[in-house]
């Protein structure tokens, strides 16, 4: 019996890790110029390193996938997509 709840033990953490919630971000790295979009597990935030580049800004989450108004109606990151 102990061998069966330690078994299932182990199988419940397995699946939880392996359903660990991931995030959608843009990323700017304004060294290189470059943005970034991941779905990623770790939340990166300015001053963190990204791909060898320092992030200089981040948006997150529905930031990235869903239009927020600002004027024009685009994502927050709309508007450095030229840079």
């Amino acid at each position: 019996m102990k061998r069966i709840l330690f078994i299932l033990g182990i199988l419940l953490w397995a699946v939880s890790s392996a359903m660990a919630e991931k995030t959608p971000q843009a990323i700017w790295c304004e060294g290189y110029n470059t943005l970034y979009f991941t779905n990623d597990e770790t939340v990166y935030a300015a001053g963190d390193t990204y791909e060898g580049q320092t992030v200089t800004s981040v948006w997150s989450g529905v930031s990235v996938t869903n239009a927020i108004p600002d004027g024009y109606g685009m994502p927050k990151w709309y508007d450095i997509r030229n840079d």
